[in-house]
Formats: structure tokens, C-alpha cells, sequence
């Protein structure tokens, strides 16, 4: 107690504790780990390539009145929700926003032209393949409804019936 401790290069030791007290620490309990504690509780925990909370759903990242700036992650990072019922993908052309859970799969994704694209969800992913269900096209200005909308060739290109509960017009009705 009392002075300051100079001249110490390492400090190295198992099952090392640093903190105010054995309730707010920093923990070396468990091998090639680091264990930080509030009130008793771990709360973060440290180990290779991952910042963990330190139980399930049991730390929050900032708060309302203080809240982190930025959040950086590289191409292909996920933002994951309950373990892929929803995801957040960015591969630096298109950002996924897909459902995938039971009956309720489907997703959209934005692209780098500024198209937008819903789809089925199939396996986890979105399937552009057959089962695009809505196109919007920023670039060309088209629009897709229906069934294997991918590509619209028209202003707006309709797979299916139209029905309306009021007036549909326009300049020229044409049938294929």
C-alpha cells in the first residue's frame, strides 16, 4: 500500500487477478483467456479472434447515452440475429437483409446500381435464381412483379394477374 512499484518489465503468473476488488476484475482464469468482471459478473471475455459477452444475450454494446460511433466490418462480415434467424450481409456490391426462419423466409437485397430485389429464401440464402419476386431497377427504371423478375424489360413487367380495388390506367394495355 502506499508508494508507486517501478522497475517491473513482467508480470506473468496463472490464474492471475487485477482489479478494485474479487468483484471488479480482470481475470487470467482460464488458459489463452481473458475474463473481465463487473459486480461479480463476467462480462466481456477476451480469447483469439473473438470479443465475446460473457453470457448469451447478457451485455450490451453501448447504451442510450452513450452510444459507440461506428461500426466497421470488412466484405463478407455478418451482423447475425439468434443465430442466422435473420442476417445482415455485406459482400461490397450488394447488401443482404434475409429472413430465414420457419414458414417466414424471404429477403431483399440492395445493389451497387441502386436495384433493389426481394426473393425467397432458400438454404439460408437469397435466390435470384428462379425466385425473385419484386425488382426495382434504379438504373434502368423498370419494374418486376411476379415470378422470375430478374431482368424487367419494361417500365413494368407483371408475371401474373392484376387486380385492383380502384382505376388502373395508362397510355398503352398491351398483351402478350
Amino acid at each position: 500500500k502506499g508508494g508507486a512499484v517501478t522497475g517491473i518489465t513482467s508480470l506473468l503468473a496463472t490464474d492471475i487477478k487485477i482489479g478494485e476488488d474479487d468483484e471488479t476484475k480482470i481475470d487470467f482464469e482460464d488458459a489463452n483467456t481473458i475474463n473481465f468482471y463487473a459486480n461479480n459478473a463476467k462480462e466481456v471475455v477476451l480469447a483469439e479472434n473473438s470479443l465475446s459477452p460473457g453470457t448469451s444475450n447478457g451485455t450490451a454494446l453501448g447504451t442510450t447515452s452513450l452510444q459507440w460511433s461506428d461500426l466497421f466490418l470488412a466484405s463478407g462480415g455478418v451482423i447475425n440475429f439468434n443465430n442466422g434467424d435473420a442476417t445482415i450481409v455485406g459482400d461490397g456490391s450488394n447488401l443482404d437483409i434475409v429472413h430465414n426462419q420457419g414458414s417466414f423466409e424471404g429477403g431483399m437485397r440492395l445493389s451497387t446500381y441502386g436495384d433493389i430485389m426481394f426473393a425467397n429464401v432458400t438454404d439460408g440464402n437469397l435466390n435470384f435464381g428462379t425466385d425473385v419476386k419484386l425488382f426495382i431497377s434504379a438504373s434502368g427504371g423498370n419494374v418486376g412483379i411476379g415470378d422470375n423478375v430478374l431482368t424487367p424489360g419494361e417500365k413494368l413487367t407483371v408475371h401474373g394477374n392484376i387486380s385492383s380495388s380502384g382505376t388502373i390506367t395508362a397510355k398503352v394495355f398491351s398483351a402478350v
